[in-house]
């Protein structure tokens, strides 16, 4: 060969390494863009991160994916070290599934473990990884500890082949309860304000260690003051309860075992009481949880709805149950079952046909065990009666309350129920009960009478004592009515005044047509219901000029406006013809004695007559003026 082919050749193959070298350069270059990172302190793993791919406690065939930039040259031979804490289990990571490692061009990673130790070792088949490389390294079949830890630390290293550290870092990681399925929380009763046992039930996710806990947080509203016993049916030793404010802790005496995951878990808890409103109750939230108190497993149970408690002793009084009538006054009582707050309600729901319009911005009347005062709101049939001023009322407080100018029903017959409703201000109810029906009609009179001070046909100007007892209160301004038979003539009382003898008061007058006569009050008082009231109509009554029976006598009260309250109708009038007895001076005698002649009658001197005015009593008329001369009395006599 020639020198000049020689040299040609050498350049040629000066030329080619020069191109060799020129594209080794370039694709370090091209490697460095993917490998390296922004540089990092040596001895520091850079941008480490750490997650999992579940962070529950006791999740099994968990991933764990773990991101770092070298800082030093891991050689050929080295070692990704890992350590965990204690908790977790390692055991099925140490086979090699699931490894995968992303950022290392050759060679080949074994995998072992060793207690919380999980270490990855290159097998000396591959390259240097240079400082600067970003590795990602994703292994599988983890197992989470079986108890809750925040921010618990999961330390790595690079190590050469014998075990000298290069970089370390660490990363943290949260893990979360488990969750326990078919968790309910149940009270005995869903009465608002009632106390008894709650059911507390669930199955476990992971064990429950035979000293551990269970913890039971309530919904504000429950009372736990009383809780201090729990006992299972489902968890061996002894459990001891505690409370603190709305959370009931079972503690468990590590007598027992160990409670196994997915094992069913029933409790009672006694002497819960309810909120004293009705309405949801809000979520519980039930937690197992170690020694410690660190939690294992947890659920979020549904919510119940409390029903409203049940007032006891409810009534309802009308003062008058006559239809149509406008100054009806109702009287309602009851004991509560809940504390009525002072600024709670009480309402009131009517049956169709009562008239609230009148009471709507009354305050009322007649308070007993509530105080401050009751003012009232009225919407269709319902009644609201709003506190102020007061304070709150007791469980177990008797009270009452009356309500004026109720109008009652048009219609005689028995009313729809009543309610009554405790509730607080938001309009939430506490306790409600259901009132019977009222029945509407009127009254009946009882031991009505009208006495006649004559029952002799024709007499006239008749004076009368009326008498009655009341069903119904008889108003101020109110009237009485006495109807009389057909034949009977009291017009000549009209204008007149009526005398009050017992049970009224005030002025009565008269206003009279013929057969009717209607006594007006004004003046007085209320009668009460149950009054025995007695009046007399003075000598106004002209009585029929035939005897015989007259038929029956009508009393009634009445309001203001002519509503009939009570009434009665009796009797059947007897008018009888007059009687009459004479007195005769004696006869005049002869002087001497002579034969007996034939007898002449002698005409009668009598000058009075005695006539039967009203049964067992009589009056003595001179003859011959027709003038009453006396009146004596033997005996009484009533229009029967």
């Amino acid at each position: 060969m020639s020198m000049k082919g020689s040299i040609a050749m050498c350049n040629s193959a000066r030329h080619l390494k020069m191109l060799y070298l020129a594209a080794g350069a370039a694709l370090v270059a091209a490697l460095s863009l993917h490998l390296t990172s922004p540089p990092v302190a040596a001895g520091n793993l850079g941008n480490l991160s750490l997650t999992l791919t579940s962070t529950t406690a006791g999740a099994t065939g968990v991933n764990v994916t773990t991101q770092f930039t070298t800082a030093t040259t891991l050689p050929s031979d080295g070692k990704i070290v890992m350590t965990f804490p204690s908790g977790f289990s390692l055991a099925a990571a140490s086979f090699g599934n699931s490894l995968l490692i992303s950022g290392v061009s050759d060679g080949h990673f074994g995998i072992t473990a060793s207690g919380q130790v999980l270490t990855l070792s290159r097998l000396g088949n591959g390259d240097d990884i240079p400082a600067g490389t970003s590795l990602i390294v994703i292994m599988g079949s983890v197992t989470n500890p079986v108890v809750t830890a925040s921010n618990i630390t999961i330390s790595i290293a690079t190590q050469t082949g014998s075990g000298t550290e290069l970089d370390t870092g660490s990363a943290q990681v949260t893990i979360t309860p488990g969750s326990l399925s078919n968790a309910t929380v149940t009270p005995a009763s869903l009465v608002a304000g009632a106390t008894g046992n709650v059911a507390v039930s669930f199955t476990t996710d992971n064990p429950i260690p035979a000293d551990g806990r269970m913890e039971i947080a309530f919904p504000s509203g429950f009372s736990l003051t009383g809780v201090n016993s729990a006992t299972s049916s489902t968890i061996g030793g002894g459990l001891t309860a505690s409370v603190s404010s709305q959370t009931v802790t079972v503690q468990r005496d590590n007598t027992g075992s160990q409670v196994a995951a997915d094992a069913a878990v029933s409790l009672t808890l006694a002497t819960v009481q309810n909120p004293v409103v009705s309405g949801s109750t809000g979520t519980y939230t039930v937690t197992t949880q170690d020694s410690s108190g660190a939690s294992i497993d947890t659920a979020t149970p549904a919510a119940n709805t409390i029903t409203t408690g049940a007032l006891t002793r409810a009534s309802l009084s009308l003062s008058t149950t006559a239809p149509s009538q406008d100054d009806a006054a109702a009287t309602f009582s009851f004991t509560t079952a809940n504390p009525l707050p002072a600024d709670g309600k009480i309402v009131l729901v009517f049956p169709s046909g009562f008239s609230l319009s009148a009471i709507s911005g009354q305050t009322a009347t007649g308070l007993s065990g509530v105080d401050g005062t009751l003012t009232a709101s009225v919407s269709g049939s319902t009644l609201t009666l709003t506190r102020s001023g007061g304070t709150q009322l007791a469980a177990g407080t008797a009270l009452s309350f009356v309500l004026s100018s109720l109008q009652n029903p048009t219609t005689s017959g028995t009313t729809s129920t009543f309610s009554v409703t405790t509730e607080n201000s938001s309009s939430t109810e506490i306790d409600a009960a259901t009132l019977a029906g009222q029945t509407i009609a009127v009254g009946a009179l009882t031991s009505p009478e009208v006495s006649l001070s004559s029952t002799t046909a024709g007499r006239s100007e008749v004076a009368a004592t009326v008498v009655f007892t009341t069903v119904n209160p008889l108003p101020a301004n109110g009237r009485i009515v006495v109807t009389l038979p057909s034949g009977f003539d009291a017009g000549v009382a009209d204008g007149r005044a009526a005398g009050t003898i017992s049970g009224i008061d005030g002025t009565l007058a008269i206003s009279a047509k013929t057969t009717t006569l209607t006594i007006t009050r004004s003046g007085g008082t209320q009668i009460a219901a149950g009054t025995t009231v007695s009046l007399s109509v003075p000598n106004t009554i002209d009585l029929p000029s035939a005897p015989g029976k007259y038929g029956a006598l009508t009393i009634a009260t009445q309001n203001a406006s002519g509503l009939t309250i009570d009434s009665a109708t009796f009797g059947d009038v007897g008018i009888r013809a007059a009687t009459s007895t004479s007195t005769a001076a004696p006869a005049t005698a002869a002087a001497t004695p002579a034969p007996a002649p034939t007898q002449t009658p002698v005409p009668s001197t009598a000058t009075t007559q005695m006539t039967e005015v009203s049964p067992g009593r009589v009056q003595l008329v001179s003859k011959t003026t027709g003038q009453a001369i006396t009146e004596v009395a033997v005996g009484t006599m009533s229009a029967t």
